[in-house]
Order: structure tokens, then C-alpha cells, then sequence
């Protein structure tokens, strides 16, 4: 099962980084954001796929780093396309500071990880007589779950006043029932999180 989850996420990742490519090459001004968006899903999967393919605790790892930093910046990327497509800015440049230091604090406490033990540890575990290593949270962790999905939450609430500053650029689908599927759909991630 472990090879299958891993041949999956190897053809996701490639999947993504062909549309990508494709985004990068689009002539529209909106490319380079929807390629930087793309790219940036990679790096969840990617950490996911060494906690799956390898078995060594040093792997392991590496794969829990790459997954919290992809979801970082996974985070900047989805702000970076919605503001660019929705054609909106901050309110004010304070609040984009803030947010940013957020994040800057968030990639901080990670780094620090190794010598302060202050965001997470992980324990190995046997699933099917094969070795996984199961994450441990602490108090940087809840930060880091609390900035992210936090952060989408907040965004998934402002999704109808982004809908009505991008009214007729896309199907009235968006801002229809847009906001209550973001809602139901992070609901779900947040139960199954990590």
C-alpha cells in the first residue's frame, strides 16, 4: 500500500507542476500567480510522500518540514492569487505587515524546532508490520494550525465580498454557494488535519 500511495502522489505532483508550467507560459497577467499557487500544493504532497516512501526517523523528518513549510507557503501563494484576481488590496499596509510576520514567525519557530523542541516531535509507530513516525504537536503546532487554517477560514468568510468585486469575471456560481462549500470543505480538512 505504501508503494500505491506513493505512485499517487508522485502523479499529483507531476500532474500540478505541468499545469504549472502551463499557467507560467499563459499570456495573461493572472499566470504567474496561478503557477505560483500550483507549485506551492506540491510541497504538502511532497512532504507527505517521504512520510509515506521512507522509513528512516531522519526522513521523516525532513518530510514533516516540507510539509508545514508548503502549507505556509501554500497559504502566501492562495493570498497572492486572490488578491491579484480579485483585484483587491489590503485595507491597510499594517494589516499585510502583520500577516506577513505571522507567517515569518511561523517559518522562525520551525527552524528553531531542532534546538527548542517547541513545535513538534515525532514517535515511531507500526501500521501493518511497517514502520511510520506519527507527529507529536505542542504549542508551535496549534500556532502553526491557528495561523493556516485560521487564515482560511477568514478567507473562505471574505469569499462573497471577493465574489461581488470580481461580478462577471466568472459563472454566478462562485458567489452563489461559494462561501458555504469553503466552510463545509475546511471543516473537513481541519477534523482530518496532520
Amino acid at each position: 500500500m505504501r508503494i500505491v500511495f506513493s505512485a499517487v502522489f508522485i502523479v499529483a505532483i507531476l500532474g500540478v507542476l505541468v499545469c504549472s508550467f502551463l499557467a507560467k507560459q499563459s499570456k495573461r497577467s493572472i499566470g504567474s500567480a496561478v503557477a505560483f499557487l500550483m507549485s506551492s500544493f506540491t510541497l504538502p504532497v511532497l512532504g507527505n510522500l517521504f512520510l509515506i516512501l521512507f522509513t528512516s526517523e531522519k526522513m521523516a523528518w525532513i518530510g514533516y518540514y516540507i510539509y508545514f513549510f508548503g502549507m505556509d507557503v501554500m497559504m502566501f501563494a492562495l493570498i497572492r492569487f486572490a488578491f491579484k484576481y480579485c483585484n483587491v488590496t489590503w485595507p491597510y499596509k499594517g494589516v499585510e505587515i502583520l500577516v506577513y510576520i505571522f507567517f515569518g514567525l511561523d517559518a522562525l519557530q520551525y527552524i528553531l524546532n531542532p534546538f527548542l523542541h517547541f513545535s513538534f516531535s515525532i514517535e515511531r509507530i507500526t501500521v501493518d508490520n511497517l514502520d511510520y513516525y506519527r507527529l507529536v504537536p505542542y504549542m508551535g503546532q496549534s500556532f502553526h494550525r491557528f495561523l493556516c487554517y485560521g487564515f482560511l477560514l477568514h478567507f473562505c468568510g471574505q469569499s462573497h465580498s471577493f465574489a461581488e468585486n470580481i461580478q462577471g469575471k466568472v459563472h454566478r456560481y462562485f458567489n452563489f454557494d461559494y462561501s458555504g462549500r469553503c466552510v463545509r470543505n475546511l471543516l473537513y480538512f481541519l477534523e482530518n488535519a496532520d
